[in-house]
């Protein structure tokens, strides 16, 4: 590169500013000096000529006035013409010539140190004005009467001339420097409102590229760069169409995906639930092997789908990670359980790193954990060939502070290994080893691009080490928080089973007295059970507003508050209280189905003490009881030997039940058998329909709320009965209504329908039940009596006139405790009615159902 362009270069690399400030300044600076230069050349050719002038004037009238002396012969009186040059200083001698060039008579200064007029010029008679050596020579010849006589010579010094060059040439100078300072001063000046115009469109550019389409873009001026301003704002216009042309590109393509997704999901889960009801059914081994392969591929078609969504909502932005604390004992028992009869199937060794070694809590997403573990163990296993293959995780600690820990997990194969010219795009989204991977073991290509997004979520990185047909290493870190003391006892908790004995509770607080704020009859019961169990006198109410009620005419020890209940919940009742003085302190205890993350915290901040969850857990409930009310002396040791344990007999109690965890549920009852079975046959009475209902209640866009409420009712009756897995499944259909989930929300209704009516099918093999499942819904036994009646058409008749969807929930209550064969048809007609907003209509059919029990319209309306 050349000093030229390493110039240009340079210049092109300085700010807008100093290109300004030079390019103003040596302006500025170069035509004031090429202007002073033409000054002073001017000036200098001025003088000179000036100078020049003068020796001539001068030259001429002593030549003039010598014609005479030099005709005549007289040198005398020429020298004396001569000496009236000794006036001006510049001139240091002079002679004349005669016609035939002999000198004729001289003027020199007597400082001179040489005489310039000894030499005779070679033509002195020639007329000429040169300058040499700072010295001006003029030859003038002088004519009388046009004849030739003579010339004059004139000898000049240029000292003067010289000094007054120098001091002009000072003055420029020092001029020059002023005038560059007050250039600068002024460039400055200028080239700010030049710069500030262009930094705001700068700023504006940037906060623009960041996303924000409503910063400012000031328009300063009309001039160019004004012009550029009202340009940026047009492409702002522009872009802020797009970004909304985007986002709704965005939104269409989730609803796309979303409907997508219930379109797939719903015929392929009716695939796989319905496959799975029909395996335990006798049939040839041909048949068994078909629907076998329906099933698997049923649900590879449904983890290809879920990929799809995965990495859409990865892509998106909308997938955020959870923080819980759990075990890595919980997530590598999950895997060995998930993939040990692949490996035994392929005759793989799969060596998982023992849970026992990592037994400390940590808080994060297990779920997510185990998604990246899971996705890379069944790659390994699938791309590991049957036979004496081997896969193995291990799991090494890499950083611990009091604020993070970094673990890193290796999942290692002898595989057939990858190309090194595939690994570089291996983690690229739709990507495989090779094409021919696709072809021989499946997959969507989009596993291992959601692994690296949700390893990189979790603050950590993912490579992979191969070699070709000999095994791969798949490495990823991730980082998490360790579990406070709490959660750690939490989790030892549930993993032990610590255990709080009811003798230790009877005894301690036996006799105290406990208000129990509950609208659902199962979760009453449940609860009933238990705290009678424990000698505790017990009140019961269906809303908070009657809690407060039976605060205010009665003393209790405790509150149990149901926090999602009819006419005032549990938030506001609790909040009430809190307003007076003597409720202040007064133990209240949330006991419900809200067991998300943060639901506690809300609980405290709306005043509660504590926070229970659904299905209730007999020893927390205990510890919770032991914490808030105090001891009471003398009176629980003779409660406890008053109601010793009455057990049934171990011949009357089934020894289990599908889809009932009989253990916990008859622990929750005191070992009441019987109970349970009741509880059972009414839960199936009463709930035969729920996912009818609840379809009904998605479908209006406007009952989110109730279809909500519904599910989290019915999810806390499901964990007090013991059905876990319909626990689970209306836990995962609550929290997508919830989070507005509609990928996950088909997937988790067909479930739902599965598992109820698997468990409805369990509960009709139960002695004396049958005529449950045959009319689900439908109730033989005397209906109650007429009070009870009014009671729930009072508050039914009030939701329809003020046109509440709620009043769907309160026919399902009444339903529950009345409907029968002849008033089957009524309630049939007040529910179509209702879904169809017909509320007058319902309100019609409600006075001919009340007709029909003999009430008359002035007892409930």
């Amino acid at each position: 590169m050349g000093p030229g362009e390493g110039l240009i270069g340079w210049f092109t690399d300085l700010s807008i500013r100093r290109k300004l400030m030079l390019i103003m300044t040596l302006l500025s600076w170069g035509t004031l000096l090429l202007a002073a230069v033409a000054f002073s050349i001017a000036e200098y050719l001025q003088e000179k000529e000036s100078l020049t002038e003068q020796i001539r004037t001068q030259a001429t009238i002593i030549a003039f006035n010598s014609r005479a002396a030099l005709a005549f012969d007289d040198p005398e009186t020429a020298r004396r013409m001569l000496s009236a040059l000794e006036a001006n200083d510049n001139i240091h001698g002079a002679a004349l010539y005669t016609a035939e060039g002999r000198l004729f008579a001289k003027f020199t200064r007597p400082y001179q140190d040489e005489d310039p007029i000894l030499t005779v010029p070679t033509n002195p008679l020639e007329a000429s004005i040169s300058f040499d050596r700072g010295e001006l020579t003029l030859r003038q010849p002088i004519r009388l009467d046009e004849t030739l006589v003579g010339a004059i010579l004139i000898n000049a010094h240029l000292d003067e001339f010289g000094a007054r060059t120098v001091e002009r040439t000072v003055i420029i100078l020092a001029i020059l420097l002023v005038t560059l300072s007050l250039t600068f001063f002024l460039a400055l000046r200028m080239q700010r409102l030049i710069i500030r115009p262009i930094e705001s469109l700068r700023a504006a550019a940037s906060a623009i590229g960041q996303g924000d389409f409503d910063t400012p873009i000031p328009v300063h001026s009309q001039d160019e760069i004004g012009q550029l301003a009202l340009s940026f704002r047009r492409m702002r216009q522009d872009l802020a169409r797009e970004r909304a042309a985007l986002e709704q590109a965005t939104r269409a393509k989730s609803v796309f995906l979303a409907n997508m997704s219930h379109e797939i999901r719903t015929p392929m889960n009716a695939i796989i639930g319905l496959t799975e009801l029909a395996l335990p059914h006798p049939m040839e081994e041909r048949t068994r092997s078909f629907l076998h392969k329906i099933a698997g591929s049923s649900r590879a078609l449904l983890r290809i789908l879920n990929d799809i969504l995965d990495f859409s909502k990865i892509e998106a932005g909308k997938l955020d990670l959870e923080h819980a604390p759990f075990t890595l004992r919980e997530v590598l028992t999950h895997l060995e359980n998930l993939f040990a009869d692949q490996a035994k199937e392929k005759r793989i060794t799969l060596q998982l790193d023992s849970p026992d070694l990592y037994p400390e809590p940590l808080i994060g997403d297990a779920l997510r954990l185990e998604q990246v573990l899971s996705n890379l163990i069944g790659n390994a296993l699938k791309f590991t060939e049957p036979g004496d293959g081997r896969v193995t995780l291990t799991i090494t600690p890499l950083t611990t502070t009091p604020e993070w820990i970094e673990l890193a997990f290796s999942i290692q194969d002898t595989g057939v290994g990858i190309d090194p010219e595939r690994r570089d795009h291996l983690f690229d989204a739709f990507t495989q080893a090779d094409n021919s991977i696709t072809r021989r073991y499946g997959g969507s290509g989009l596993g291992l691009a959601i692994c690296k997004r949700l390893v990189e979520m979790m603050e950590g990185r993912i490579e992979v080490k191969s070699t070709l047909g000999q095994g791969s290493t798949f490495r990823f870190t991730a980082r998490f928080t360790p579990a406070t003391p709490g959660n750690a006892s939490r989790l030892r908790e549930r993993e032990t089973g610590g255990a709080i004995d009811a003798r230790e509770v009877i005894a301690r607080i036996g006799g105290a007295r406990v208000l129990l704020a509950e609208d659902n009859p199962i979760n009453q019961l449940v609860a009933i059970e238990i705290l009678n169990g424990l000698c505790l006198a017990t009140e019961v109410v269906e809303n908070g507003q009657l809690a407060i009620e039976k605060l205010h005419a009665e003393s209790f020890d405790l509150v149990l508050m149901d926090l999602q209940m009819p006419v005032m919940d549990g938030y506001a009742a609790t909040r009430a209280l809190r307003a007076e003085e003597r409720f202040r302190d007064l133990p209240i205890v949330a006991m419900t189905a809200h067991a998300m993350n943060g639901d506690r915290a809300l609980s405290l901040a709306h005043g509660l003490n504590d926070h229970l969850t659904k299905p209730i857990d007999k020893q927390a409930l205990h510890a919770a009881l032991l914490r808030w009310i105090p001891p009471r002396e003398g009176i629980g040791a003779g409660s406890a030997e008053k109601h010793p344990a009455q057990p049934v007999p171990a011949s009357e109690t089934p020894t289990s039940i599908p889809g009932i965890d009989l253990e916990a549920a008859l622990e929750r009852l005191n070992g009441k058998w019987p109970l349970l079975r009741r509880m059972l046959i009414d839960f199936a009475a009463q709930h035969a329909e729920a996912p009818q209902q609840l379809d009904r209640l998605l479908a209006d866009p406007g009952a989110s709320d109730a279809a909500f409420r519904y599910i989290h009712t019915f999810k806390g009756m499901a964990g007090n009965l013991g059905a876990d897995n319909l626990h689970a499944v209306a836990r995962r259909i609550e929290v997508a209504i919830r989070d507005h989930d509609h990928d996950r929300l088909p997937d988790a209704l067909l479930d739902f329908r599965r598992e109820l009516a698997e468990l409805l099918v369990t509960i009709g093999s139960l002695p004396g039940t049958a005529a449950v499942v045959e009319d689900p819904g439908i109730t033989t036994d005397p209906g109650p009596d007429r009070d009870a009646l009014i009671s729930l058409v009072r508050p039914l008749a009030e939701s329809i006139r003020g046109n509440d969807f709620q009043a769907l929930a309160q026919l399902e209550q009444l339903a529950g405790l009345a409907r029968r064969a002849d008033t089957a048809a009524h309630f049939e007609r007040i529910g179509e009615a209702l879904d169809r907003f017909a509320f007058e209509e319902a309100r019609g059919e409600l006075r001919l159902l009340a007709k029909h029990w003999g009430i008359a319209d002035g007892e409930w309306t």
